[in-house]
């Protein structure tokens, strides 16, 4: 059975200087409760984002469940949960393709 997370937060990478506040910040929203944690970068480049996508993960182990914001690729590079897509990215069909059936996909 599929449970609801008590708090599903965004965290956009345009609000931290750094990845170490991003992190620190994620790590407060899991003390608080927080249990799905999308991360959004839409102005780094991708090496960047992959970075600060990987530290994220390994700082916050498996206590927050990662969606990648509109990047299946990433989602996948970086070992996320999930990826949610907007209206004016990929169909939600070849995102499915991407990041197989296991791994959550948010519309």
């Amino acid at each position: 059975m599929l449970r609801i997370p008590l708090l599903y937060a965004i965290v956009d990478a345009v609000f931290f200087p750094a990845t170490p506040e991003l992190v620190a910040f994620s790590l407060e929203l899991a003390a608080g409760g927080c249990t799905l944690l999308q991360y959004r970068n839409k102005s780094g480049n991708a090496r960047g984002m992959l970075e600060q996508a990987r530290e994220l993960k390994q700082q916050v182990g498996d206590s927050i469940r990662l969606i990648m914001n509109d990047r299946a690729d990433m989602c996948l590079a970086a070992d996320f949960a999930g990826v949610h897509v907007g209206q004016q990215d990929l169909s939600p069909e070849s995102v499915r393709g991407i990041i197989g059936p296991d791994r959550w996909l948010g519309l």
